[in-house]
């Protein structure tokens, strides 16, 4: 059980990374078509809106 969660230690990381990976470009794309150029840190880094409702700027770091 012990060696179970210390794999999962290592794992869990890994898919994470992927996932922010796959949402930061495909937030990347729909910010293309949308012709939205913002980036986060910009202008509206003292915006104090969730990120679900300013997902154009908002990316996950990594």
């Amino acid at each position: 059980m012990l060696m179970g969660t210390y794999v999962l230690m290592i794992i869990v990381p890994c898919f994470q990374l992927a996932w922010y990976n796959y949402e930061n470009r495909r937030r990347e794309q729909l910010a293309a078509a949308h012709n939205h150029t913002g980036q986060a840190g910009g202008d509206d880094e003292d915006d104090d809106r969730m990120d679900f409702e300013q997902w154009e700027t908002f990316r996950y770091a990594m």
